[in-house]
């Protein structure tokens, strides 16, 4: 648990869905990238791209520091890059195919 005013709470959650917007756009353009069979952003091949997102920089900032104790924060950072770490390898699978397959996309 974390000892925080209303107001910082506010502040947070609000950062939270802001930085969730930006990462709905994310996938937006991914899902654009392998639909359209178009070559993907350089940032999303790189094996950091958890930490170069929107979502990263705010994850990883500064200012989350008394959130990372947090074990569904923790949690939260490892199914982030988890999910780049996805996303990379079916961009790979797909620029070397020509195509993504249904079993690589799901």
């Amino acid at each position: 648990m974390i000892n925080v005013t209303a107001e910082e709470l506010e502040k947070i959650v609000s950062t939270i869905d802001e930085a969730l917007d930006l990462h709905a756009k994310w996938r937006e353009n991914l899902e654009r990238t392998l639909i359209c069979r178009l070559p993907p952003p350089e940032g999303s091949m790189a094996e950091d791209a958890h930490l170069k997102c929107a979502f990263g920089h705010w994850f990883y900032s500064k200012g989350n520091a008394h959130l990372r104790n947090l074990p569904a924060f923790t949690k939260i950072g490892k199914l982030h890059q988890v999910m780049h770490d996805s996303a990379r390898e079916v961009c790979i699978r797909g620029k070397a195919l020509g195509h993504v397959s249904a079993a690589d996309y799901d």
